[in-house]
């Protein structure tokens, strides 16, 4: 949800598997939107949708158990617009 007196996006994401529940604060960094917010156990999240392109991105997931002064890439995605109907079909 975009929060439009602070100027950013309020993220909530539950894991479907084990139900954790993480808050994050997105946004805009440049030419990249930041999210950021804390585990159950207190260490740093991060996550950026950097390289973004009007059919692709690329998504990074970051944790720091040091307050920001280390980050640890944990996951990576690729993703990439899939390609819709074309204009007309099926009409």
């Amino acid at each position: 949800m975009y929060d439009g007196t602070t100027g950013a996006w309020k993220v909530i994401w539950v894991n479907p598997v084990t139900g954790a529940e993480n808050h994050l604060v997105g946004r805009r960094v440049g030419n990249e939107v930041v999210q950021e917010g804390r585990c159950a156990d207190g260490s740093l999240i991060r996550w950026s949708f950097i390289d973004i392109a009007p059919d692709s991105f690329t998504w990074r997931g970051e944790r720091s158990t040091d307050d920001g002064a280390t980050w640890i890439l944990e996951r990576e995605f690729f993703g990439r617009r899939m390609a819709g109907p074309a204009a007309g079909a099926g009409e």
